[in-house]
């Protein structure tokens, strides 16, 4: 499940033989609620925020941003391949400004502490990272990251799209360090992804002004956000 194609499981096959399930039909609902709760597995969460986004692997990715960020916030941003370009992309699609802390080179990680410092000097509302990128395959430390989060309010998302299929060395790296570091959103491929259970979740998160899309914004129904 890594980089690259992968051969997909016979059941799966099988299953795209099925007809599909209306979404009006009380069997889609079960689904969804199936997905979510072996999800929440998978985050070690009790969060009710653990969806299924359908679409690519940067729809989940999407979504977060997208609830999160408010015209003109602040979005701190660690780039250190092609889907740290994309989340500054799709931080500033949507309203954010977006400042990078930019690795020595494609190969290398990003130093976290030197990027934990940046957040300790000035907070932002978001810092965004990807936990290992699909284009270099390296993993990216994040303890002192998460702790400067904590630390200063800022909410934390790590894209975890490539890190889940990678191995349990890797993932429990992001998630066996839960009780020490927060973070507050991660987005996993098969476009799920979660709130924590934090200081920060829930809807106290949610944009506090109108969104610049209402495309993938993740939000209850308010006069700015229609159902």
């Amino acid at each position: 499940m890594g980089s690259g194609p992968s051969n997909p499981e016979p059941r799966v096959l099988q299953a795209m033989t099925s007809a599909p399930v209306a979404p009006d039909d009380p069997a889609a609902g079960a689904l969804l609620d199936e997905v979510a709760e072996l999800a929440r597995r998978v985050f070690r969460t009790s969060s009710a925020c653990t969806l299924a986004v359908p679409g690519a692997s940067r729809a989940g990715i999407e979504a977060v941003l997208a609830s999160l960020i408010s015209p003109g916030d602040r979005v701190l941003v660690g780039v250190y391949g092609h889907f740290g370009e994309l989340l500054c992309t799709l931080a500033t699609l949507h309203g954010g400004t977006v400042e990078r802390v930019d690795a020595e080179a494609w190969g290398h990680p990003v130093d976290s502490e030197d990027m934990a410092a940046r957040i300790r000097r000035n907070p932002p509302r978001v810092v965004a990272i990807v936990h290992a990128d699909t284009s270099s395959g390296i993993l990216q430390p994040l303890e002192a990251i998460g702790g400067a989060c904590r630390d200063t309010g800022a909410l934390f998302l790590a894209d975890a799209v490539l890190s889940i299929g990678l191995g349990w060395r890797w993932w429990r790296s992001l998630t066996g360090c839960v009780t020490r570091w927060p973070r507050d959103a991660v987005a996993l491929r098969a476009c799920t992804w979660t709130w924590r259970d934090s200081r920060n979740s829930g809807l106290n998160t949610m944009q506090r002004n109108p969104p610049s899309c209402l495309y993938r914004c993740w939000r209850p129904p308010t006069k700015h956000c229609a159902s």
